[in-house]
Order: structure tokens, then C-alpha cells, then sequence
């Protein structure tokens, strides 16, 4: 079996030890976005985000909804939102709370993730149906006979910094402090990998993926 199918540490220890005594080719990572990705070679396929659904509408009102979204896109060139639970027991359970809960800005986000930002949802009863779903799908991205298109763009290109923050890992404070250094993108991308480990914040890992995406 040639690809891994890896689980963010950061998810509860039961659904870690769940898929690493399911799968032969699970393993735990510290995922810079998702909760679960396939990973072939030394290259990402697919990357899953588990959203609660109370999760979810928190998610919305704070607007971290957005961010995770551009984090996920930087990181998977095909993104999935497996959205957890059941839309009665979350309604009952808003309305048991007495939280207000606005409907039209779920199904209005949820849209708009799928339409505009090209991400692809499924729904689940439990965390076990979450997991077994996601290897699923990252079989079939595997196996290279069932790849989605990706159409997804980011929303401006035009200054050089948004380049830099398309590659993961690179942050704003980090693209606004290379460029002032070694002031464009060209320069960058003329720089060996030990030059740009000189850089605080970039270690070899980093260095070699802005080496890569730079040319």
C-alpha cells in the first residue's frame, strides 16, 4: 500500500485509536489543517474536516468557518466537510439552551461552501461512521480512478505576500517579513534552502515546500 491515511493528533483519543487498530496504514500527524487526510508519496490527495454540527453553527457565528476553509484549500487539493449529527437533535438541543439559532445563515453557509469554495460534504450519525467515510474516500482517491476537479481559486493574487501565504505553513507575519527582506518574490525563490532556514520561522521542512511551490 503505497499512501497513508493520517489522523490529526488533536482529534479525542478514542477516534485516534479507532482508526490505528482499523487501518493498517493509519497513523497519527499533526495536521496543519483537517482532521484527516490521504497522503501519497510524499503529496496530499484529500483532506476531511469533521464538523460537529454544533461545532459547525459556532463555527459560523465566529466566523472561524472562513479561515479554516482558505487553511484547508492551502493544504488539499480536494477538500471534504463531514458534517457530524443530526439537524432535530441540534435544533432541540438550541432551543433546550435557549440559544438563538439562525438557519438561514447554516444552509446560506453551507452554499456557499459547497458552490463557491468547490468543497464536498457528506453527512454522519457518529465519529466511527466519520472515520470509516473518510478512508473510504481516501481509497478511492488512491487508487486514482475517481479524482475531483478542482476548481477552487484563491480570492486575490495580486500582491506578492498572498502568493507566499498560498504555500502551508507560511503565515502572514512570515510572508511580510521575507518580502521586506529580500524585497520580491524572485529573490525568494532564488534562495537555497539553508538561506531560507536562516529565517526565523522556516526549518527544513518549511524551507524545501517554499523551494518547491516558488518553482
Amino acid at each position: 500500500m503505497n499512501w497513508i491515511f493520517e489522523v490529526d493528533t488533536r482529534e479525542p483519543d478514542d477516534a485516534i485509536e479507532f482508526a490505528l487498530s482499523k487501518f493498517k496504514n493509519a497513523t497519527p500527524e499533526a495536521l496543519y489543517a483537517g482532521d484527516y487526510a490521504c497522503k501519497k508519496g510524499q503529496k496530499y490527495i484529500l483532506g476531511v474536516e469533521r464538523k460537529r454540527l454544533d461545532d459547525f453553527v459556532n463555527a459560523i457565528a465566529t466566523k472561524r468557518i472562513f479561515k479554516q476553509i482558505e487553511k484547508l484549500h492551502k493544504t488539499y487539493p480536494v477538500v471534504i466537510l463531514a458534517l457530524e449529527g443530526s439537524m432535530t437533535e441540534l435544533r432541540m438541543n438550541m432551543h433546550r439552551l435557549h440559544l438563538k439559532f439562525n438557519e438561514s445563515a447554516f444552509w446560506g453557509t453551507l452554499a456557499s461552501i459547497v458552490v463557491r469554495d468547490n468543497f464536498h460534504i457528506f453527512w454522519s450519525s457518529s465519529r466511527s461512521e466519520t472515520i470509516n467515510m473518510a478512508y473510504l474516500l481516501s481509497t478511492k482517491m488512491a487508487e486514482g480512478k475517481y479524482q475531483i476537479m478542482r476548481k477552487w481559486l484563491p480570492k486575490s493574487k495580486n500582491k506578492p505576500h498572498h502568493l507566499l501565504e498560498d504555500i502551508p505553513g507560511v503565515s502572514h507575519d512570515l510572508a511580510k517579513r521575507l518580502l521586506k527582506k529580500y524585497d520580491s518574490i524572485y529573490n525568494i525563490a532564488s534562495l537555497t534552502q539553508k538561506e531560507l532556514r536562516c529565517n526565523k520561522g522556516i526549518g527544513p521542512a518549511l524551507a524545501k515546500r517554499i523551494k518547491k511551490y516558488l518553482t
